[in-house]
């Protein structure tokens, strides 16, 4: 969630994760309104090619983070690989 607070892209730093990019942040919006699921659909459109390779995910400013796959299992995978991305990019500069 610190880079849903601060709207910051999360960074590839396993293995896990690369070949999909960092996890992209879409500029902020109020929830529940259009807006917000019209820049998600635009995310998730722009990176159509990838998405229907690969499970995917993007930052949702002061909400959450929005996550893609064939099914509710790989989505979830893809969560928690986005969370130990964020863990290991936060704590890389403590060591």
């Amino acid at each position: 969630m610190p880079f849903v607070a601060q709207a910051k892209p999360i960074p590839n730093v396993t293995e896990a994760t690369l070949g999909r990019g960092a996890v992209g942040c879409i500029e902020y919006t109020k929830a529940y309104t259009p807006e917000l699921s019209q820049n998600v659909y635009n995310y998730f459109e722009k990176h159509r090619e990838l998405a229907e390779r690969k499970p995917i995910g993007v930052i949702l400013p002061l909400h959450g983070v929005v996550v893609s796959g064939p099914d509710i299992y790989m989505a979830y995978s893809m969560l928690e690989r986005i969370e130990t991305d964020a863990f290991c990019t936060i704590t890389r500069n403590t060591i």
